[in-house]
């Protein structure tokens, strides 16, 4: 077992390993912080999108009107699709508990994000919901975090990281990589001292 040493400057949660690493464990409520919705919707937006055109050519030809009909009736859908969409996550919200627990490290060089083991649950119902979504566009750690047939565990190096984005109200921190998009979130007592420590080490990236 790794020897952990209490470092009460820096609030409950975040202890400071003897190696110099960070730690902490946190927890989101999907229900309050439903961050990932806009993600969901964008990429379904995108497979809509792609959808109406391609059948917008087919029915096309047959003729303008037939064409009008189409279009008018695929608006009348969207809505449906939306409530459906929301329903479907909430759901899934409900199937996980409605929290996302994580563990996080940090140190130097890295930040890393590791699932709690007990949020494992429920493979075999809820794997595989989230698929087209995350076709779509990377969903962000606790939307793939929803989808829970595999175990999070992701690294994100300091070096790679392009954009900090700081949400203060909710406690979290976006941090942008050029193919990704990654959270940081920590108790509210800890986000000033975490936030510090991620711009001091990432003097490359743009501050949004």
């Amino acid at each position: 077992m790794r020897k952990e040493t209490k470092y009460t400057k820096y609030g409950e949660q975040v202890t400071i390993d003897v190696d110099g690493t960070y730690r902490w464990r946190s927890e989101r409520s999907l229900y309050s912080h439903p961050h990932e919705l806009p993600t969901v919707y964008k990429a379904f937006g995108v497979i809509l999108l792609v959808v109406y055109i391609f059948l917008s050519f087919i029915i096309g030809s047959d003729g303008l009107e037939e064409w009008w009909d189409f279009t008018w009736h695929f608006l009348l859908a969207l809505p449906v699709v939306a409530l459906v969409i929301l329903i479907a996550y909430y759901f899934l919200c409900w199937l996980k508990g409605g929290k996302y627990k994580a563990v996080f490290d940090m140190n130097d060089k890295q930040i890393e994000h590791r699932q709690i083991d007990g949020e494992i649950k429920r493979k075999d119902v809820v794997g595989g919901m989230l698929v087209l979504a995350a076709a779509g566009g990377g969903l962000s750690e606790p939307a793939r975090g929803i989808n829970a047939s595999s175990k999070i565990h992701t690294i994100t190096k300091f070096k790679d990281v392009t954009k900090i984005e700081f949400k203060k109200s909710s406690n979290i921190i976006y941090l942008y990589e050029r193919v990704g998009k990654y959270d940081v979130f920590v108790r509210s007592e800890d986000y000033a001292t975490v936030s510090n420590f991620i711009i001091s080490h990432c003097p490359q990236a743009k501050i949004l």
